[in-house]
């Protein structure tokens, strides 16, 4: 009876154990389909699942894990294939021997700031309040897989979808003690380019290592992103590189990367398909770089074919303007930058110490820049081409050194070389910059928007020099120019500084081999708010033009090394009726440099006092004619004879009893003259010296004239001129270009 019972038992415990195995899979299967929307809010289903209870394995097809909405998939899986240990449980050790996934499709959303799986990390979260498995049980995950996956990402926000293909995970082991994990991930980017990774982390320590090598990734993925900054219409280029990323998750502030990056032809382009910004290479070399110990040391830095452009539209706006998204007007700016700064991550305050920088070497060569200006009346456009700079060993705290050249337009070129430290008030500094060989009609535009004429010929040299001790700027600049041409002031524009006489001036200050040279010293305190470079160089110039032409005649005597005092005037009498030889000799010195400017047109100009010279032609009338009566005189009086009525007192007793005898009234003898000759007859007299005068002049000049007499002329100024003169009598000489007088 007993073996009975005991083969019965055998035989039912056997069903039973069929019933079992043969149940174990359906029945997983339909609780997982059935309780999923309850357990997790989403349906997850399978195609075939098949459970081995007794070897541990556990083997599932075509799995669908849906979205919250129930619809669409969020996570779909070819298949999924888990083998456990069994024995190991006995030990109180849950032991994964293998974890494969084959061709996975994870869909992510992303809405403002929540995912499409915001929902599972709630849920996630909520869990971690549950109790804690047993303690003393331990857990072993080896040989995780995943092959041939694939993630879609859409952020629905800024429109952007991409997906990354081939995706590769290779775990061989999750060690929680006493070994690191090792997790290697790779992926393709869409439309080529591949990333690899590979992660070491120690759980007992925490420590981490991330080796990442990134080949041919298209830079156009990041434009939806970068359009939160900058108002990009297209990006393109590649991004490479191999970086490690090290640390410790307890000390965030351990965190170092070290390696290299590079990015091949960029092209960014922006307002109107424009284009700023194009490269063929660039690269950087990475020693370390600490974020939160503001640590960073860069070995090389080299940029190979940058082509960038500064664009100042008519609308005042610069293309800097126009790549850049609009700023929040409620941001407040730091006047200064604080030595430490603090940044609060995770609850904890890390105090960011002043920054160190080193780049050991900067390389920027066969590059170009260009300069477009749209807001002048003449648009200009101009290029410096195959700019090159370096520098070593450059940092934010040390003495730097570097320098620079470019090509400029039509065989032009720049030099450049800057010694000193970025602190501008508290280091010293040394600068120099030569400019050789510049066109001026490049820089026309300026001439014609400041000052009102247009430069079209010209060649400049301009070297400057600079030191900065203790904040106190000295520098010497020299200009050389040469054959400098200038238009006729266009008075119709609303020129900035319409005052400067440029065209005048730019003849003025030629030399006889057409050159125009002179330095502009420049000092200063840097450190006052007042002080600017610019302004003092272009107050000093304008000030050279403005002198130059408000005595042009001196400037021109200067110029041909013919200056002697003030030759642009001669002394005079208002009554002398010839010239003496002094006056010739200056007269002579004018005829020198006159004969010299042959772009000239020259004016000798008669001024003096007409009432003054009235007042004492009176008086001299009244002595002439009672010099007459004891003396024989010409229609033009000599020179003797003038100097002997001038001679006569006022209170000679024979020359007032001769006024007395004419019968005139009047207080005095002023007066009585007035009275007995008539102004208007005293004023003829008065203008006829001057006339006199004139023609005595001119035609010495024409005899030693060798330009054209039509360029030069002797008058008297106008009445009204004369009427209201105060200063010496003299001859004034003008001089005047030739070009302005014809047009």
């Amino acid at each position: 009876m007993f073996r009975k019972i005991l083969y019965v038992s055998l035989a039912v415990l056997a069903v039973l154990l069929l019933a079992l195995t043969l149940l174990a899979s359906p029945v997983a299967k339909y609780y997982i389909e059935k309780k999923s929307p309850e357990l997790i809010g989403r349906q997850l289903t399978v195609g075939k699942l098949r459970l081995n209870l007794w070897g541990g394995s556990l083997r599932a097809t075509d799995l669908h894990l849906s979205e919250a909405d129930m619809e669409s998939d969020f996570v779909t899986l070819d298949s999924l294939y888990v083998d456990m240990n069994l024995f190991r449980l006995l030990r109180k050790e849950v032991c994964l021997k293998h974890i494969w996934l084959v061709n996975p499709e994870v869909n992510i959303l992303q809405y403002d700031s929540l995912f499409n799986f915001s929902d599972l990390l709630q849920l996630a979260s909520s869990d971690d309040n549950a109790d804690d498995a047993p303690s003393g049980w331990g857990v072993g995950l080896y040989d995780i897989r995943l092959k041939d996956g694939s993630l879609v990402y859409t952020d629905q926000p800024r429109q952007s979808s991409w997906k990354l293909k081939n995706l590769k995970i290779n775990i061989p082991g999750v060690y929680f003690s006493g070994r690191a994990t090792d997790v290697g991930l790779a992926f393709d980017f869409p439309d080529g380019g591949h990333l690899s990774t590979k992660l070491n982390y120690e759980i007992s320590s925490n420590n981490y290592k991330l080796d990442l090598t990134l080949a041919g990734a298209k830079l156009d993925l990041l434009l939806p992103y970068l359009r939160d900054y900058l108002t990009v219409e297209s990006l393109g280029g590649t991004l490479g590189g191999d970086l490690s990323v090290a640390g410790n998750l307890d000390d965030i502030t351990t965190l170092s990367i070290s390696g290299r990056v590079g990015v091949d032809t960029l092209d960014v382009r922006y307002f109107e398909g424009r284009q700023a910004l194009s490269l063929a290479h660039t690269h950087a070399c990475v020693k370390s770089i600490q974020p939160f110990k503001n640590f960073y040391d860069i070995d090389s830095v080299m940029i190979d074919g940058l082509s960038a452009e500064y664009v100042l539209f008519a609308d005042r706006l610069s293309s800097l303007d126009r790549l850049l998204v609009e700023a929040d007007t409620n941001m407040i700016v730091a006047d200064t930058v604080p030595d430490k700064i603090t940044a609060e991550v995770e609850g904890d305050t890390i105090v960011l110490q002043h920054p160190v920088v080193r780049i050991g070497h900067s390389l920027l060569k066969n590059s170009r820049f260009k300069w477009i200006d749209s807001t002048l009346y003449s648009p200009m456009e101009y290029e410096v081409t195959n700019v090159r700079a370096e520098a070593m060993n450059f940092s934010l705290d040390g003495t730097n050194e570097v320098r620079a050249y470019a090509d400029l337009q039509e065989g032009g070129n720049l030099v450049a070389h800057w010694r000193g430290g970025l602190d501008m008030t508290n280091s010293n500094q040394r600068m120099s910059l030569s400019v050789r060989n510049l066109q001026l009609n490049h820089i026309s535009p300026y001439a014609e928007y400041y000052v009102g004429n247009k430069i079209t010929d010209g060649r400049l040299v301009f070297v400057s020099e600079n030191t900065i001790v203790n904040g106190r700027l000295n520098g010497t600049n020299k200009i050389d120019i040469y054959n400098c041409q200038v238009s006729k002031k266009n008075k119709s524009l609303k020129a900035e500084y319409a005052n400067v006489p440029l065209r005048m001036a730019v003849s003025l200050l030629k030399d006889i081999n057409g050159k125009i040279v002179f330095n502009v010293p420049v000092s200063g305190d840097i450190n006052s708010p007042k002080f600017s470079y610019r302004k003092i160089v272009w107050r000093t110039v304008s000030n050279i033009m403005i002198k130059a032409a408000a005595s042009p005649f001196l400037s021109l005597a200067h110029s041909s090394g013919k200056a002697d005092g003030n030759i642009d005037m001669v002394q005079i009498d208002p009554l002398q009726p010839e010239f003496t030889s002094l006056q010739y000799e200056k007269f002579a010195q004018i005829l020198d440099v006159i004969n010299a400017e042959t772009g000239f047109a020259f004016s000798l100009s008669q001024q003096f006092n007409l009432q003054q010279a009235m007042n004492a032609h009176a008086v001299f009338m009244l002595k002439r004619d009672f010099y007459k009566e004891s003396h024989t005189l010409s229609e033009h009086l000599m020179l003797s004879d003038v100097n002997n009525i001038k001679a006569i007192k006022n209170n000679d007793k024979g020359f007032l009893s001769y006024v007395n005898a004419l019968g005139v009234s009047g207080n005095n003898l002023q007066e009585k003259a007035f009275n007995h000759y008539g102004r208007e007859a005293v004023k003829a007299e008065v203008m006829k010296m001057a006339e006199w005068r004139n023609k005595i002049l001119a035609y010495y000049l024409r005899q030693g004239l060798k330009v054209p007499e039509k360029n030069i002329q002797v008058l008297t100024v106008p009445d009204d001129e004369l009427n209201a003169y105060t200063g010496t009598s003299c001859y004034k000489v003008e001089a005047e270009t030739i070009e302005d007088i014809q047009e």
